[in-house]
């Protein structure tokens, strides 16, 4: 096939397709753990004092 444009070699790319699955499984965690309400992440959630509590 040959190269066309190499901007990174074999390790670096291996290197980045890894951090972008990591960062695709951790998002997808997140977004489980906000859904199902979990504990740990109600003080990363800033409510007002005098709102209204939502429903």
């Amino acid at each position: 096939m040959g190269k066309i444009c190499p901007l990174m070699g074999p390790k670096m790319s291996a290197f980045c397709m890894v951090m972008s699955v990591w960062g695709v499984i951790f998002l997808g965690l997140l977004g489980v753990f906000f859904y199902i309400q979990a504990v740990t992440l109600f003080p990363d959630l800033h409510f007002s004092e005098t709102g209204k509590v939502p429903s």
